[in-house]
């Protein structure tokens, strides 16, 4: 493997976990969306039946 093919190798490896971080942090986030909309409206449910 030459350096050139090094270290364009070294980049597109890079690149990948770049966008598979970028994927977990998305559903991650979308997750965290959804427990809050949850807790809402548990929240919302406990006020109006008290």
């Amino acid at each position: 493997m030459t350096p050139e093919e090094y270290s364009d190798f070294k980049y597109r490896t890079n690149m990948e976990q770049i966008n598979n971080d970028k994927l977990t942090f998305k559903e991650s986030k979308n997750s965290l969306e959804k427990i809050a909309d949850n807790v809402r409206e548990k929240l919302k449910l406990r006020r109006t039946r008290s």
